[in-house]
């Protein structure tokens, strides 16, 4: 044991010194168990955590959820999001963890993978002979904590394409020793599997590094050519590798993210260049960068000098430098040029997280530095006043704008500015005559990107372990209480607070919300024609009416319990259970289960999944703006023998509260009258019946602008979204006085689309009560089928709630029929009157295509394998 690790102790050092020093930093911020702390941050512990719940639940208890899910929304291909964000190896930790204990686990996945980083950079400069001794370490100090990884820490899925890129740069520089390019097949398939996003950067920058290397071995067109096909064949051989993902992936993307695509491109910078070069110092990172800052290329002093140095070595080739120099100039633009910039992120401007492939930027300064002290034992007093030139001018240039950018202060540029002079010295004392300067450039890189670890993530702030556990707990309570209580085999579960949007895959129930980058846009839209929160990537179903309940087979509801009798917890309900939704009209349901914090309701007009509706709903008309009007739309064309207006317009008073009506006022468009004191506006009405009552509200109303309080309780509104909401504000309150008050969080306040309407309760029973004579009866229900019998009378589609995609198939009594899309979002056929056996399920597109594809590569790869040993056992060179 002791001469294996002396054999490879450059490799334990590389992976070891940053995964303890991302496992120091954490344990002095106090992360559990260490502390309350946790590694949960924006997308972190707003997405991803659900994700990992989500994979855990579905490998264990039901695997096809992995291809398609109903806790995506209203369901949604799973096949895309998988491939994006649960692939990586190291989710199998979450197999083994309690899910309570999940912000534990992601602790120790961040640790390996930093880790992991480090190792496998070591491994590539070590392999491929640029370093020796401790500058391997030193070099995978420098990879493994480069801002890229640290200020990405949270975005684990991309974490492992970082991994992967030494090793795919290392079986580049193999297929030149060897006749079949199998390594770069596997590396490069294994990248593109572990996560196409990154794979796909990772891809391009194999294009540059081929074209460097193919220059350094200055190579005549035969030996060339020869080359290129192996290159060429290596990379289809490992794209077919991750077919079995790729291809089905990329059928989804056509649906979601790939609607988002740009198609007009600005030929401009996106800023001044030299601003990029602000992120060469110390601890530049914070909030705001997140969302719309610079690259993030800080990779330690020594990279940025041997980077520098590298056009200056007389003993690199002229031709070499200009490619280099040409290479790197593509690099560099590609950090604010926008065409470029579009290019490595597939051309789609990222939402968050800008510059994305920056941690090529950062190995490839990593490479010509290698190349530097491999070819410079001693730097000349010329290359020294390069690299003092260098200091001075990034830090005169620092100086003089700082102020004008909150993620860089003086002390972090004189921080920068020391570690570059001792870089220097170092550079400078560097010769065979001082064989300990190697255990100094060590030291000296370890401290420097220690405390850019340190500077960077400081401004950050994290949930607490409890504060995820709590919840999750209740959340799985209610879930579980509503699936002892269940007697149907498919049924949706709505609530009245939130944590994340999530939650559903968080505690494994059908649902109706998401956070996804893969959203479908036809989703997106339907949810926020009917009122329910929504943006780009993600729908929220929290505030449903009777028919947009039962329309989507809402049969249960979770709803946080506002008595006085709830026992002492150590933390007031609402901070548990944070309320997001007024539904008074929950009373119309039946309570099923009382629980410690949270009651459980069943909706007994929920409709099943499928139902027979006129096939006036073809043309139904759509209300972007007015979601009142969309539903009572909804329900003349699935009825139209109903001809009563569903929702009927409620007048109600105005009091103002340090407020006052703008001049020339369009509309209700206030102002503060004294700016240092609150702002309110209280609406008040008194219904005349005992029906459901109902209020829209317009988009500019999110969290940023007012604050909501319906009948004393606060509602916590989302930051953003683009459509008008419906909240529910009074069911069985006849004679009740009812108060809304809007309190104003800034100096003007205008109360877009702002109506209340009285919902004709009698009318919805009807409705309701004529779809569920013609719903689905279920025969069979899994992830991926859904059958039963339903009749069908003259002039009648079959509609049903399941989102339309490329892979639902419709059979009727064991036939193949024409699918249509109803409402613009759902699937829904054409049926003869009569009765009928119905059964709908899912294939995703191009999965057996791939998969027959990536068994040719597999066949590929290892053939070549063999025919390159039995080329060894034969002596051949």
């Amino acid at each position: 044991m002791l001469k294996h690790i002396k054999r490879n102790y450059q490799y334990y050092l590389s992976f070891f010194i940053p995964a303890l020093l991302i496992l120091l930093y954490f344990a002095c911020r106090g992360t559990y168990p260490f502390g309350k702390s946790s590694l949960l941050t924006v997308d972190l512990g707003q997405q991803y955590i659900d994700f990992f719940a989500y994979y855990k639940a579905s490998l264990l208890h039901h695997p096809t959820t992995l291809l398609y899910s109903f806790s995506k929304a209203l369901g949604g291909d799973m096949v895309g999001v998988s491939a994006y964000y649960l692939i990586s190896p190291f989710n199998l930790i979450f197999l083994i963890t309690p899910q309570k204990y999940f912000p534990v686990a992601i602790w120790l996945m961040t640790i390996l993978k930093f880790g992991c980083a480090g190792l496998t950079s070591a491994i590539f400069f070590k392999k491929s002979k640029l370093l020796d001794g401790l500058l391997v370490p030193t070099f995978g100090v420098s990879y493994g904590l480069m801002s890229y990884l640290v200020v990405n820490h949270f975005n684990l899925m991309w974490l492992d394409g970082v991994i992967m890129l030494p090793l795919v740069a290392l079986s580049l520089s193999d297929l030149w020793y060897r006749k079949y390019p199998f390594w770069f097949a596997i590396t490069l398939g294994v990248t593109i599997l572990l996560n196409y996003y990154i794979g796909f950067m990772v891809v391009l920058f194999s294009i540059l590094y081929f074209l460097f290397l193919a220059v350094i071995r200055n190579l005549n067109f035969k030996q060339w050519w020869q080359s290129f096909l192996k290159f060429t064949t290596g990379g289809l051989l490992g794209a077919g590798l991750a077919a079995v993902l790729l291809l089905p992936t990329l059928s989804a993307l056509t649906e979601s993210k790939g609607q988002y695509t740009i198609t007009k491109i600005h030929w401009h910078f996106e800023y001044a260049p030299w601003q990029g070069l602000l992120k060469l110092f110390i601890g530049t990172f914070n909030f705001d960068q997140m969302s719309t800052g610079y690259a993030n290329i800080f990779t330690g002093s020594l990279a940025l000098f041997g980077f520098i140095l590298f056009f200056t070595v007389r003993r690199i080739p002229l031709r070499v430098k200009i490619t280099a120099g040409l290479i790197s100039l593509f690099l560099a633009l590609s950090l604010c040029y926008e065409p470029l910039d579009l290019l490595w992120h597939g051309l789609q401007f990222p939402v968050w997280y800008p510059y994305r492939f920056s941690f090529v930027i950062s190995f490839w300064l990593l490479i010509l530095a290698a190349y530097t002290l491999r070819y410079t034992r001693q730097i000349s007093t010329l290359q020294t006043l390069l690299c003092l030139g260098v200091t001075s001018g990034l830090s005169i240039l620092a100086l003089s704008v700082n102020k004008d950018f909150n993620f860089l202060d003086r002390s972090q540029i004189i921080i920068t500015a020391l570690f570059m002079l001792s870089i220097l010295v170092l550079l400078n004392l560097r010769t065979t005559h001082f064989h300990g300067i190697n255990n100094l450039f060590l030291i000296v890189v370890t401290i420097e990107m220690g405390t850019n670890l340190w500077l960077s993530l400081d401004p950050i702030s994290y949930l607490t372990e409890n504060e995820f556990a709590n919840y999750t707990t209740q959340l799985v309570k209610g879930s579980n209480a509503v699936k002892q209580k269940a007697t149907q085999p498919f049924y949706r579960i709505g609530k009245t607070y939130e944590r994340t949007k999530n939650d559903p895959m968080e505690a494994d129930y059908y649902g109706a919300s998401q956070f996804n980058s893969m959203m479908e846009p036809k989703v997106t839209k339907f949810f926020g024609k009917i009122g329910q929160p929504k943006g780009d990537g993600f729908v929220t179903y929290n505030n449903g009416t009777l028919l947009t309940d039962a329309l989507l087979g809402m049969q249960y509801f979770m709803h946080e319990r506002q008595d006085t009798l709830l026992p002492a917890i150590g933390s007031t309900n609402n901070s548990v259970l944070p309320v997001v939704s007024s539904r008074p009209d929950l009373a119309e349901y039946t309570t099923t289960d009382v629980l410690s914090l949270q009651t459980i309701h069943k909706n007994p007009y929920a409709l099943p999944i499928a139902y027979m509706v006129n096939h006036q709903v073809t043309t139904t008309k759509a209300y972007t703006s007015f979601p009142l009007a969309q539903q009572e739309a909804i329900l003349h064309s699935t009825a139209p023998n109903l001809t009563q207006p569903l929702f009927t317009a409620e007048s109600y008073q105005i009091k103002l509260q340090n407020m006052k009506l703008k001049k020339k006022a369009i509309g209700l468009d206030y102002t503060k009258i004294n700016t240092s004191n609150p702002g309110k506006v209280t609406l008040t009405f008194t219904p005349t019946t005992d029906d459901p009552y109902y209020m829209t509200w317009g988009a500019s109303l999110n969290n940023k602008v007012v604050g909501l309080n319906i009948n004393g309780q606060t509602i916590k509104l989302d930051d953003s979204y683009d459509n008008t909401l419906v909240y529910g504000i009074a069911d069985h309150q006849k004679d009740e006085p009812i108060k809304i008050t809007l309190t104003s969080k800034g100096d003007n306040l205008w109360l877009d689309n702002l109506s209340i309407s009285q919902m004709n309760r009698k009318l919805f029973k009807r409705w309701n009560q004529q779809l569920q004579a013609q719903s689905l009866k279920y025969t069979k229900v899994t992830p991926l089928t859904i059958s039963g019998t339903i009749t069908a009378k003259e002039d009648q589609v079959l509609m049903t709630s399941i989102p339309n995609g490329k892979g639902w198939h419709i059979k009727v009594d064991n036939k193949h029929v024409k699918k249509r899309q109803l409402l613009k979002t759902f699937v829904g056929a054409q049926l003869k009157p009569g009765k009928h056996k119905i059964t709908i399920y899912y294939r995703p597109p191009y999965l057996i295509t791939g998969l027959i594809i990536t068994s040719l590569a597999i066949i590929g790869i290892g053939s070549s394998i063999i025919l390159e040993k039995k080329r060894a056992g034969k002596g051949t060179v």
